[in-house]
């Protein structure tokens, strides 16, 4: 879970401008309702808030970072 933490808190591991934690935290953190909802979409979501949000280059949907960033946000908002 350290890297798919680290891939959420800190901007340098995803090469992107805003950590996803700058928008998803207290109010705005993801709830385990929109998880359910969203399902196996994740990646997907997760590369439109990289690419749109964050001004990012979109992940590959089987990397290790992906797959470390989707177990870290299914572990904490559920």
């Amino acid at each position: 879970m350290t890297q798919g933490r680290e891939l959420f808190n800190r901007k340098e591991g995803l090469k992107v401008k805003f950590a996803c934690i700058l928008c998803h935290q207290q109010e705005k953190a993801i709830e385990k309702s929109s998880l359910e909802k969203i399902g196996d979409k994740l990646p997907v979501i997760i590369n439109k808030h990289i690419t749109e949000k964050s001004k990012g280059a979109r992940i590959p949907d089987d990397s290790q970072e992906m797959k470390a960033l989707m177990a870290y946000i299914r572990d904490e908002h559920s």
